[in-house]
């Protein structure tokens, strides 16, 4: 989403380590920081440009939620449509249950207390604020 409303570059952070590695596509860098324990496996982080609107800053927010969301009920349709092996449902049904609970973790307004994304806040939390300036401003 943040390509669609920034002129600038958009740069993935995957990883919290000390590896440097990057690659970029086009106006995306993507940079893999390692890991440094596999309970992070999950980190990531998005940086962009100045978008101006409230309501593309909203969409921007609401993008890496809705992938989860979209990525769990994939998955829940996979696994309810197809048949596979024993070990194959158990893989498909981690994803699709790590996959909605990553939306739940990031739609719900919060500040993060807990590694690795600990003092940080929630998209959701970020789509409170620009709600409640944008309701404040109106």
């Amino acid at each position: 989403m943040a390509l669609l409303f920034t002129k600038g570059s958009v740069y993935i952070n995957l990883g919290n380590g000390n590896l440097n590695k990057s690659m970029t596509i086009g106006r995306i860098k993507i940079i893999f920081r390692g890991y440094t324990s596999i309970m992070d496996i999950s980190f990531g982080q998005v940086f962009w440009g100045e978008i101006k609107g409230a309501k593309k800053r909203i969409l921007v927010f609401l993008g890496g939620p809705l992938i989860s969301l979209v990525l769990a009920l994939i998955t829940l349709l996979i696994i309810m449509n197809f048949k596979f092996t024993l070990i194959v449902k158990i893989i498909l049904r981690s994803i699709s249950l790590y996959s909605f609970n990553q939306f739940l973790i990031t739609i719900i307004p919060i500040e993060y207390k807990f590694q690795p994304y600990n003092e940080m806040k929630s998209d959701g939390y970020r789509i409170r604020e620009i709600l409640s300036k944008y309701k404040f401003n109106k």
